[in-house]
C-alpha cells in the first residue's frame, strides 16, 4: 500500500513539473512572437497583413 501511494506522489509530482514546463514554454514562444513582431514593426516592414495575423499570434 504504502508502496503505491509513494508512487502515485511521484507521478502527480512529474505530472505537474511536466505541465508546468508547457506553461513556461508556451510563455516563452509567445514572448519570442512578440519580440518578432516588435523588430518587424522597428524596421518598418509592417504590412496590412499583419493585422490578419495578429490575431493568431496572440491565441498562439
Amino acid at each position: 500500500m504504502t508502496i503505491s501511494k509513494s508512487n502515485n506522489w511521484a507521478y502527480s509530482d512529474y505530472a505537474a513539473i511536466l505541465k508546468l514546463q508547457m506553461i513556461l514554454m508556451m510563455n516563452y514562444i509567445f514572448v519570442d512572437h512578440m519580440k518578432n513582431l516588435i523588430d518587424i514593426i522597428q524596421k518598418g516592414f509592417f504590412q496590412p497583413y499583419l493585422f490578419q495575423n495578429m490575431s493568431l499570434v496572440l491565441l498562439y
